[in-house]
Protein backbone atom coordinates (compact mmCIF):
# COMPACT_ATOMS: atom_id res chain seq x y z
CA UNK A 1 0.00 0.00 0.00
CA UNK A 2 1.37 3.56 -0.98
CA UNK A 3 1.59 5.81 1.70
CA UNK A 4 -1.11 8.48 2.52
CA UNK A 5 -0.65 11.94 3.18
CA UNK A 6 -0.58 13.03 6.67
CA UNK A 7 -3.22 15.20 7.66
CA UNK A 8 -4.48 17.17 10.64
CA UNK A 9 -7.82 18.76 10.18
CA UNK A 10 -8.03 22.54 11.76
CA UNK A 11 -8.29 22.11 15.65
CA UNK A 12 -7.13 23.27 18.91
CA UNK A 13 -3.93 21.88 20.53
CA UNK A 14 -2.43 21.70 23.57
CA UNK A 15 -0.29 24.23 24.06
CA UNK A 16 -1.58 26.09 21.07
CA UNK A 17 -5.31 27.60 22.10
CA UNK A 18 -6.15 31.43 20.86
CA UNK A 19 -7.68 32.29 24.35
CA UNK A 20 -10.51 34.15 24.36
CA UNK A 21 -11.28 36.18 21.38
CA UNK A 22 -12.95 39.30 21.78
CA UNK A 23 -15.20 40.93 19.18
CA UNK A 24 -15.33 44.98 19.62
CA UNK A 25 -16.67 45.40 15.63
CA UNK A 26 -19.96 46.73 14.76
CA UNK A 27 -21.82 45.50 12.32
CA UNK A 28 -21.76 47.10 8.84
CA UNK A 29 -24.05 49.11 6.79
CA UNK A 30 -24.48 46.54 4.41
CA UNK A 31 -26.81 44.93 5.44
CA UNK A 32 -25.06 42.72 7.98
CA UNK A 33 -26.32 42.75 11.61
CA UNK A 34 -29.39 44.41 10.62
CA UNK A 35 -32.05 42.05 11.46
CA UNK A 36 -30.86 40.48 15.18
CA UNK A 37 -33.12 39.66 17.56
CA UNK A 38 -35.85 38.76 14.79
CA UNK A 39 -37.74 35.27 15.45
CA UNK A 40 -38.11 32.56 13.17
CA UNK A 41 -41.49 32.89 11.11
CA UNK A 42 -44.25 30.69 11.82
CA UNK A 43 -43.26 27.70 10.03
CA UNK A 44 -45.20 24.91 8.83
CA UNK A 45 -45.48 21.55 10.99
CA UNK A 46 -43.71 18.37 10.21
CA UNK A 47 -45.30 15.93 8.52
CA UNK A 48 -43.41 13.04 7.69
CA UNK A 49 -42.35 10.16 9.63
CA UNK A 50 -40.92 10.07 13.06
CA UNK A 51 -37.13 9.71 12.91
CA UNK A 52 -35.30 8.08 16.29
CA UNK A 53 -33.14 10.55 17.70
CA UNK A 54 -35.25 13.69 16.70
CA UNK A 55 -38.54 14.93 18.71
CA UNK A 56 -41.29 14.24 17.54
CA UNK A 57 -42.37 18.34 16.45
CA UNK A 58 -39.46 20.69 15.48
CA UNK A 59 -38.24 23.34 18.16
CA UNK A 60 -38.33 25.91 15.08
CA UNK A 61 -39.00 25.52 11.27
CA UNK A 62 -39.06 27.48 7.66
CA UNK A 63 -40.97 27.16 4.53
CA UNK A 64 -39.85 25.99 1.24
CA UNK A 65 -40.30 29.20 0.33
CA UNK A 66 -38.25 30.84 3.16
CA UNK A 67 -35.41 28.21 3.08
CA UNK A 68 -35.52 27.29 -0.65
CA UNK A 69 -31.59 25.96 -0.39
CA UNK A 70 -30.12 23.83 3.07
CA UNK A 71 -28.23 26.50 4.74
CA UNK A 72 -24.29 26.37 5.36
CA UNK A 73 -23.29 25.24 9.24
CA UNK A 74 -21.86 27.48 11.20
CA UNK A 75 -21.73 25.85 14.42
CA UNK A 76 -24.74 27.90 16.45
CA UNK A 77 -25.49 29.73 13.72
CA UNK A 78 -26.97 28.53 10.20
CA UNK A 79 -26.53 30.16 6.98
CA UNK A 80 -29.25 30.52 4.60
CA UNK A 81 -29.57 31.97 1.21
CA UNK A 82 -32.36 34.70 1.72
CA UNK A 83 -33.69 34.33 -1.79
CA UNK A 84 -31.91 31.02 -3.15
CA UNK A 85 -29.50 32.48 -5.35
CA UNK A 86 -26.05 32.83 -3.19
CA UNK A 87 -24.62 28.96 -2.93
CA UNK A 88 -22.14 28.84 0.39
CA UNK A 89 -22.29 25.24 0.73
CA UNK A 90 -21.19 24.34 -2.38
CA UNK A 91 -17.44 25.68 -1.43
CA UNK A 92 -17.24 23.29 2.10
CA UNK A 93 -14.39 20.78 1.59
CA UNK A 94 -13.36 22.32 -2.11
CA UNK A 95 -9.45 22.23 -1.11
CA UNK A 96 -8.53 23.77 -4.56
CA UNK A 97 -11.08 26.51 -4.36
CA UNK A 98 -11.59 29.04 -1.24
CA UNK A 99 -14.26 31.02 -2.51
CA UNK A 100 -16.93 30.46 -5.63
CA UNK A 101 -17.98 32.40 -8.73
CA UNK A 102 -19.44 36.39 -7.89
CA UNK A 103 -22.93 36.26 -6.62
CA UNK A 104 -25.66 39.04 -5.71
CA UNK A 105 -28.13 38.17 -2.89
CA UNK A 106 -28.89 38.04 0.74
CA UNK A 107 -27.64 35.74 3.14
CA UNK A 108 -29.87 35.45 6.45
CA UNK A 109 -27.29 33.78 10.18
CA UNK A 110 -30.14 32.28 12.36
CA UNK A 111 -29.62 30.90 15.60
CA UNK A 112 -29.28 27.19 15.25
CA UNK A 113 -31.71 26.54 18.93
CA UNK A 114 -34.25 29.75 18.14
CA UNK A 115 -34.32 30.14 14.70
CA UNK A 116 -33.61 34.22 15.76
CA UNK A 117 -31.98 35.90 12.47
CA UNK A 118 -28.56 36.95 13.65
CA UNK A 119 -27.97 39.35 10.87
CA UNK A 120 -28.15 39.47 7.50
CA UNK A 121 -25.38 40.22 4.56
CA UNK A 122 -26.08 41.61 1.14
CA UNK A 123 -23.76 40.59 -1.41
CA UNK A 124 -23.15 42.27 -5.01
CA UNK A 125 -21.29 40.92 -7.10
CA UNK A 126 -19.12 39.35 -4.30
CA UNK A 127 -17.11 36.54 -3.76
CA UNK A 128 -18.12 34.09 -0.70
CA UNK A 129 -16.96 31.10 1.02
CA UNK A 130 -15.98 29.84 4.51
CA UNK A 131 -12.92 29.92 6.37
CA UNK A 132 -12.35 30.09 10.63
CA UNK A 133 -11.04 32.98 12.36
CA UNK A 134 -8.89 32.42 15.76
CA UNK A 135 -9.25 29.11 17.78
CA UNK A 136 -10.92 27.54 14.44
CA UNK A 137 -14.18 29.95 15.23
CA UNK A 138 -16.23 28.74 11.86
CA UNK A 139 -16.42 31.77 9.55
CA UNK A 140 -17.41 33.81 6.33
CA UNK A 141 -14.92 35.65 3.67
CA UNK A 142 -16.37 37.77 0.99
CA UNK A 143 -14.09 39.13 -1.65
CA UNK A 144 -14.62 41.77 -3.78
CA UNK A 145 -12.63 42.98 -7.03
CA UNK A 146 -12.39 46.57 -7.95
CA UNK A 147 -11.04 47.11 -11.49
CA UNK A 148 -9.21 50.45 -12.46
CA UNK A 149 -9.60 50.71 -16.34
CA UNK A 150 -6.47 51.10 -18.65
CA UNK A 151 -6.04 55.05 -19.90
CA UNK A 152 -5.06 53.76 -22.93
CA UNK A 153 -1.22 53.33 -22.11
CA UNK A 154 -1.28 51.89 -18.54
CA UNK A 155 -2.38 48.53 -18.06
CA UNK A 156 -5.56 47.43 -16.17
CA UNK A 157 -5.47 47.13 -12.71
CA UNK A 158 -7.02 45.13 -9.32
CA UNK A 159 -7.36 45.43 -6.45
CA UNK A 160 -9.11 43.20 -3.96
CA UNK A 161 -10.84 43.67 -0.70
CA UNK A 162 -11.35 40.46 1.57
CA UNK A 163 -14.10 40.67 4.88
CA UNK A 164 -14.43 38.51 7.36
CA UNK A 165 -17.33 37.82 9.12
CA UNK A 166 -18.51 35.84 12.41
CA UNK A 167 -21.70 34.03 13.30
CA UNK A 168 -24.27 36.83 12.95
CA UNK A 169 -23.15 38.84 9.88
CA UNK A 170 -20.66 40.75 11.99
CA UNK A 171 -17.02 42.38 10.58
CA UNK A 172 -14.24 41.06 12.09
CA UNK A 173 -11.27 42.28 9.74
CA UNK A 174 -11.12 43.59 6.39
CA UNK A 175 -7.82 43.27 4.12
CA UNK A 176 -6.85 44.63 1.01
CA UNK A 177 -4.55 43.82 -1.64
CA UNK A 178 -3.00 44.66 -5.01
CA UNK A 179 -4.19 41.93 -7.48
CA UNK A 180 -7.69 39.84 -8.20
CA UNK A 181 -6.90 37.85 -4.91
CA UNK A 182 -5.78 34.82 -6.82
CA UNK A 183 -3.08 33.27 -4.60
CA UNK A 184 -4.03 34.79 -0.93
CA UNK A 185 -5.76 32.41 1.34
CA UNK A 186 -7.73 32.91 4.59
CA UNK A 187 -7.31 30.79 7.53
CA UNK A 188 -7.92 31.05 11.17
CA UNK A 189 -7.98 34.70 10.74
CA UNK A 190 -5.12 35.30 8.82
CA UNK A 191 -4.26 36.51 5.67
CA UNK A 192 -2.09 34.22 3.82
CA UNK A 193 0.39 34.95 1.36
CA UNK A 194 2.95 32.41 -0.16
CA UNK A 195 6.42 33.85 -1.75
CA UNK A 196 7.96 30.58 -3.73
CA UNK A 197 10.83 32.51 -4.70
CA UNK A 198 11.96 33.70 -1.02
CA UNK A 199 10.96 30.23 0.31
CA UNK A 200 8.81 31.77 3.02
CA UNK A 201 4.80 32.20 3.38
CA UNK A 202 3.38 35.20 5.57
CA UNK A 203 0.72 35.46 7.59
CA UNK A 204 -0.93 38.92 8.43
CA UNK A 205 -4.21 38.86 11.13
CA UNK A 206 -6.42 40.09 9.86
CA UNK A 207 -8.00 41.94 12.69
CA UNK A 208 -4.22 43.22 14.29
CA UNK A 209 -1.85 44.11 10.88
CA UNK A 210 0.40 41.50 13.16
CA UNK A 211 2.45 39.58 10.70
CA UNK A 212 4.23 36.39 11.01
CA UNK A 213 6.62 34.71 8.22
CA UNK A 214 7.89 31.85 7.99
CA UNK A 215 10.75 29.53 6.43
CA UNK A 216 10.85 26.48 4.39
CA UNK A 217 12.77 23.86 6.91
CA UNK A 218 13.75 21.69 4.52
CA UNK A 219 15.98 23.77 1.97
CA UNK A 220 17.02 20.74 0.24
CA UNK A 221 13.18 20.27 -1.98
CA UNK A 222 13.04 21.82 -5.20
CA UNK A 223 9.83 23.01 -4.71
CA UNK A 224 8.32 25.32 -2.45
CA UNK A 225 7.87 22.92 1.18
CA UNK A 226 4.42 24.84 2.39
CA UNK A 227 3.20 24.01 -1.12
CA UNK A 228 -0.19 24.17 -1.39
CA UNK A 229 -1.60 26.40 1.06
CA UNK A 230 -5.53 27.16 0.05
CA UNK A 231 -7.29 26.63 1.95
CA UNK A 232 -7.06 24.17 4.67
CA UNK A 233 -3.31 23.32 4.75
CA UNK A 234 -0.30 22.72 3.56
CA UNK A 235 1.24 20.29 1.70
CA UNK A 236 4.25 18.41 0.63
CA UNK A 237 5.42 15.17 -0.51
CA UNK A 238 2.57 13.35 0.99
CA UNK A 239 2.38 15.86 4.35
CA UNK A 240 -0.79 17.73 5.00
CA UNK A 241 -1.36 20.16 8.23
CA UNK A 242 -3.22 23.69 8.13
CA UNK A 243 -0.69 26.24 8.37
CA UNK A 244 -2.27 28.04 11.49
CA UNK A 245 -4.38 26.70 14.47
CA UNK A 246 -4.80 28.43 17.71
CA UNK A 247 -1.42 29.63 18.68
CA UNK A 248 0.76 27.27 16.03
CA UNK A 249 2.17 27.07 12.52
CA UNK A 250 3.33 23.83 10.78
CA UNK A 251 5.72 23.18 8.25
CA UNK A 252 7.14 20.35 6.58
CA UNK A 253 10.43 18.16 6.68
CA UNK A 254 11.49 15.67 4.14
CA UNK A 255 10.56 14.95 0.95
CA UNK A 256 12.68 14.19 -2.81
CA UNK A 257 15.04 15.92 -5.13
CA UNK A 258 15.07 14.90 -8.04
CA UNK A 259 12.68 12.19 -7.71
CA UNK A 260 15.46 10.66 -5.32
CA UNK A 261 14.74 10.40 -1.39
CA UNK A 262 16.43 12.37 0.70
CA UNK A 263 15.12 12.15 4.32
CA UNK A 264 14.04 8.72 5.48
CA UNK A 265 9.72 10.34 5.49
CA UNK A 266 8.71 13.28 5.32
CA UNK A 267 7.56 14.91 8.86
CA UNK A 268 5.33 17.71 10.10
CA UNK A 269 6.69 20.09 12.95
CA UNK A 270 4.16 22.10 14.91
CA UNK A 271 5.79 25.21 16.82
CA UNK A 272 4.86 28.11 18.60
CA UNK A 273 3.38 31.33 16.55
CA UNK A 274 5.25 33.75 18.87
CA UNK A 275 8.44 31.64 19.58
CA UNK A 276 9.36 29.28 16.80
CA UNK A 277 9.26 26.74 19.74
CA UNK A 278 8.77 22.98 18.73
CA UNK A 279 5.76 21.64 20.38
CA UNK A 280 5.05 18.48 18.39
CA UNK A 281 6.14 16.30 15.72
CA UNK A 282 5.00 13.37 13.61
CA UNK A 283 8.40 11.98 13.17
CA UNK A 284 8.19 10.92 16.86
CA UNK A 285 4.96 9.25 16.35
CA UNK A 286 4.70 5.41 16.76
CA UNK A 287 2.44 3.47 14.99
CA UNK A 288 0.18 0.80 16.61
CA UNK A 289 0.65 -3.01 16.16
CA UNK A 290 0.05 -4.28 12.10
CA UNK A 291 0.82 -1.05 10.29
CA UNK A 292 2.74 -1.60 7.47
CA UNK A 293 5.84 0.74 7.20
CA UNK A 294 7.58 1.35 3.77
CA UNK A 295 10.86 0.91 2.86
CA UNK A 296 11.77 4.71 2.50
CA UNK A 297 10.42 4.89 6.36
CA UNK A 298 6.50 6.22 5.63
CA UNK A 299 3.99 5.07 7.93
CA UNK A 300 1.19 7.74 8.18
CA UNK A 301 -2.17 7.99 6.70
CA UNK A 302 -4.58 10.81 8.18
CA UNK A 303 -4.37 12.46 11.32
CA UNK A 304 -6.75 15.05 12.98
CA UNK A 305 -6.50 17.37 16.01
CA UNK A 306 -9.57 17.53 18.09
CA UNK A 307 -10.50 19.79 20.49
CA UNK A 308 -8.81 17.85 23.72
CA UNK A 309 -5.57 17.92 22.23
CA UNK A 310 -5.63 14.36 21.67
CA UNK A 311 -4.65 13.22 17.94
CA UNK A 312 -6.87 10.79 16.35
CA UNK A 313 -4.76 9.21 13.21
CA UNK A 314 -5.26 7.20 10.60
CA UNK A 315 -2.64 3.98 9.54
CA UNK A 316 -2.18 2.15 6.42
CA UNK A 317 -2.53 -1.83 7.44
CA UNK A 318 -0.71 -3.69 4.74
CA UNK A 319 -3.04 -4.32 1.98
CA UNK A 320 -4.74 -2.18 -0.18
CA UNK A 321 -7.34 0.14 1.29
CA UNK A 322 -7.24 -1.30 4.78
CA UNK A 323 -6.76 1.80 7.81
CA UNK A 324 -6.12 1.13 11.59
CA UNK A 325 -7.71 4.13 13.61
CA UNK A 326 -5.69 4.86 17.28
CA UNK A 327 -5.65 8.22 19.33
CA UNK A 328 -2.74 9.67 20.59
CA UNK A 329 -1.89 12.70 23.34
CA UNK A 330 0.32 14.78 22.49
CA UNK A 331 2.99 14.80 25.33
CA UNK A 332 3.58 11.18 24.44
CA UNK A 333 4.89 9.02 20.98
CA UNK A 334 2.65 5.87 22.07
CA UNK A 335 -1.21 5.35 21.39
CA UNK A 336 -3.45 5.95 23.98
CA UNK A 337 -5.95 3.20 22.33
CA UNK A 338 -5.79 1.02 18.73
CA UNK A 339 -8.97 0.06 16.93
CA UNK A 340 -9.49 -2.60 14.94
CA UNK A 341 -8.39 -2.70 11.40
CA UNK A 342 -10.81 -1.65 8.93
CA UNK A 343 -11.40 -1.75 5.36
CA UNK A 344 -11.29 1.13 3.63
CA UNK A 345 -8.78 4.09 3.50
CA UNK A 346 -11.46 6.77 4.09
CA UNK A 347 -11.46 8.72 7.44
CA UNK A 348 -14.60 7.41 9.69
CA UNK A 349 -17.74 9.48 11.15
CA UNK A 350 -16.86 10.67 14.65
CA UNK A 351 -19.49 10.61 17.34
CA UNK A 352 -17.27 13.26 20.05
CA UNK A 353 -20.15 13.36 22.33
CA UNK A 354 -19.97 9.76 22.72
CA UNK A 355 -16.45 8.57 21.61
CA UNK A 356 -17.66 6.74 18.40
CA UNK A 357 -16.12 6.04 15.64
CA UNK A 358 -18.09 4.18 12.25
CA UNK A 359 -16.21 3.19 9.33
CA UNK A 360 -17.72 2.13 5.81
CA UNK A 361 -16.67 -1.47 4.00
CA UNK A 362 -17.73 -2.95 1.54
CA UNK A 363 -19.79 -5.27 3.00
CA UNK A 364 -21.15 -2.19 5.51
CA UNK A 365 -20.67 -0.74 8.60
CA UNK A 366 -18.12 -1.14 11.44
CA UNK A 367 -18.59 0.83 15.32
CA UNK A 368 -15.95 0.89 17.80
CA UNK A 369 -15.02 3.07 21.25
CA UNK A 370 -12.20 5.56 20.62
CA UNK A 371 -11.34 5.70 24.13
CA UNK A 372 -10.85 1.80 24.23
CA UNK A 373 -10.19 0.82 20.87
CA UNK A 374 -12.92 -1.84 21.31
CA UNK A 375 -14.94 -3.02 18.41
CA UNK A 376 -18.86 -3.02 19.29
CA UNK A 377 -20.15 -4.44 15.91
CA UNK A 378 -19.42 -4.63 12.54
CA UNK A 379 -21.76 -5.91 9.33
CA UNK A 380 -21.70 -9.38 8.53
CA UNK A 381 -21.78 -10.89 4.88
CA UNK A 382 -25.05 -11.25 3.57
CA UNK A 383 -26.69 -8.20 5.70
CA UNK A 384 -27.71 -5.21 3.86
CA UNK A 385 -24.55 -3.29 3.53
CA UNK A 386 -25.13 0.49 5.14
CA UNK A 387 -22.97 3.68 4.83
CA UNK A 388 -22.41 6.03 7.72
CA UNK A 389 -23.50 9.36 7.61
CA UNK A 390 -24.14 10.78 11.03
CA UNK A 391 -24.05 10.53 14.89
CA UNK A 392 -26.41 11.96 17.01
CA UNK A 393 -25.33 13.09 20.32
CA UNK A 394 -27.65 10.31 21.80
CA UNK A 395 -26.04 7.42 20.52
CA UNK A 396 -28.18 7.01 16.95
CA UNK A 397 -25.62 6.05 14.32
CA UNK A 398 -27.95 6.93 10.64
CA UNK A 399 -26.69 5.92 7.40
CA UNK A 400 -28.02 5.15 3.90
CA UNK A 401 -28.96 1.35 2.06
CA UNK A 402 -29.29 1.06 -1.66
CA UNK A 403 -31.23 -1.44 -2.78
CA UNK A 404 -30.06 -3.29 -6.51
CA UNK A 405 -33.02 -2.26 -8.61
CA UNK A 406 -32.45 -0.23 -11.64
CA UNK A 407 -33.30 3.29 -10.38
CA UNK A 408 -33.69 2.36 -6.78
CA UNK A 409 -32.74 5.60 -4.43
CA UNK A 410 -30.67 5.29 -1.55
CA UNK A 411 -33.46 5.35 2.18
CA UNK A 412 -31.76 6.08 5.76
CA UNK A 413 -31.28 3.62 8.54
CA UNK A 414 -31.30 4.46 11.92
CA UNK A 415 -29.51 1.94 14.68
CA UNK A 416 -28.13 2.23 18.08
CA UNK A 417 -24.88 2.99 17.71
CA UNK A 418 -23.60 0.79 20.64
CA UNK A 419 -25.85 -2.80 20.23
CA UNK A 420 -26.36 -2.61 16.05
CA UNK A 421 -30.45 -2.47 16.94
CA UNK A 422 -32.30 -1.37 14.27
CA UNK A 423 -34.52 1.59 15.45
CA UNK A 424 -36.03 2.22 11.46
CA UNK A 425 -35.34 1.47 7.86
CA UNK A 426 -36.62 2.47 4.74
CA UNK A 427 -36.93 6.09 5.53
CA UNK A 428 -36.50 8.91 2.39
CA UNK A 429 -33.23 9.44 1.54
CA UNK A 430 -33.67 13.24 2.23
CA UNK A 431 -34.23 12.22 6.11
CA UNK A 432 -30.52 12.28 7.21
CA UNK A 433 -30.35 14.13 10.26
CA UNK A 434 -27.60 16.85 10.24
CA UNK A 435 -25.86 17.57 14.13
CA UNK A 436 -22.70 18.82 13.37
CA UNK A 437 -21.38 18.29 17.17
CA UNK A 438 -24.56 20.01 18.40
CA UNK A 439 -27.82 18.93 20.54
CA UNK A 440 -30.11 20.43 17.21
CA UNK A 441 -30.35 18.35 14.29
CA UNK A 442 -32.19 19.54 11.45
CA UNK A 443 -33.60 18.00 8.38
CA UNK A 444 -34.59 19.65 4.71
CA UNK A 445 -37.12 18.37 2.89
CA UNK A 446 -39.30 19.74 -0.07
CA UNK A 447 -42.28 20.52 2.57
CA UNK A 448 -39.48 22.87 4.09
CA UNK A 449 -36.27 23.45 6.89
CA UNK A 450 -36.58 22.02 10.44
CA UNK A 451 -35.16 22.05 13.41
CA UNK A 452 -35.32 19.26 16.00
CA UNK A 453 -33.83 18.51 19.83
CA UNK A 454 -32.14 15.45 20.20
CA UNK A 455 -33.81 12.68 21.99
CA UNK A 456 -33.15 9.17 23.11
CA UNK A 457 -34.53 6.71 20.65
Amino acid sequence: MAAAGIALSLGLVAGCSSGDDKDDSKPLSKGSGSKGGERAPEGPAYKGPAVPGLAKQPVWSLSAKDAPQAPYSMGDTLVFSKDGTVDVQSEYGDQHSEVGGAETGTLEFRDRKTGEVRGTLKLSDEEVGVTTWHGDVPALQVRSVATTPSDGLSAEKHSVTITVYDGSGKKLGRVQREGDGSGLHVQDGYLIEADAGSRRVKATAIDTGTVKSFKCENELMDEDCFGNTAPFGVEAEGAEAPLITGDCYFSVIGGTRYGIDIREKTHLVMRELATGKKVWNTQDVKPPKGVQVLDNGERAAGLEVLRDGKILTRWGSGGLGKSVIATYDLTSPNALAAGPVYDSDEPPVLDRTQQLAASTEEKGVMVWDLKTGEKLWDQQEGETPMEAKEFSPTGVLYGTQQENAVGAEATVIAVEARTKKVLTKGLPGELVPHFDQTDYGWLHTDDGFFVFNATKP
